[in-house]
């Protein structure tokens, strides 16, 4: 009797260990698969690498930011384009400055989106549009891009949505901060007062405010 005690006592035992053991290595697992999406260590660079900016073609400066993080270049572009189902135009993603500010402005990080213009709505109702579809969804994945974030010279996310429309070319622009960025993916900040918050430029490049 006392044989059969020690025998299902051990085997308790055994089974304790055997599920710590198994917890310890699923959240490990976890662990590491999530420092693996937040750092992108996987992404194809023969496949994204073709939305990158050719670093040789940088003129304002961005070329030692862009060779520094390039994977998260690649990470941006992959995110975007398999999460977020955003139509990348390609050689547009890297680091931009903020066109207002001049040759010392901060850098932004961003892309250009492909758009189709609907010719039932006026360019500011479009804009709005595109604005209010996109932005929140890029908004949050820009949380992956905490060590860019850490740069000095780098202020937050800029996105251009191009299109043409009876041969006419025409495009709008939102750069948002990082400190607002911040704030929505915290829930301090909706995503309207994000937009209201974020500069936002039209075709010549002129400030516009927008019904967001």
């Amino acid at each position: 009797m006392m044989k059969i005690k020690k025998y299902i006592i051990l085997l308790f035992a055994a089974a304790a260990m055997f599920l710590s053991c198994s917890a310890g290595m699923f959240l490990y697992a976890s662990d590491d698969e999530d420092d693996a999406v937040r750092t992108c260590k996987s992404v194809d660079q023969k496949k994204y690498g073709s939305y990158l900016i050719d670093v040789n073609l940088y003129t304002g400066g961005g070329d030692s930011l862009h060779k520094k993080y390039m994977n998260e270049l690649l990470c941006l572009a992959s995110v975007m384009i398999e999460q977020q189902d955003i139509p990348l135009v390609k050689q547009t993603v890297g680091f931009y400055r903020d066109s207002l500010g001049g040759s010392r402005s901060p850098f932004y990080i961003g892309f250009d989106v492909a758009a189709e213009y609907d010719g039932s709505l006026d360019y500011g109702r479009f804009c709005t549009r595109l604005i209010r579809e996109n932005a929140g969804g890029i908004a949050e994945e820009a949380a992956r891009l905490e060590s860019v974030f850490g740069e000095q010279d780098v202020a937050g996310v800029v996105v251009t949505f191009r299109w043409t429309w009876n041969s006419q070319d025409g495009n709008v622009t939102i750069w948002m901060k990082e400190g607002d960025i911040r704030l929505f993916n915290n829930d301090k900040i909706t995503a309207s007062e994000l937009y209201q918050r974020s500069t936002i430029t039209n075709t010549r490049g002129k400030v516009i405010l927008l019904p967001i």
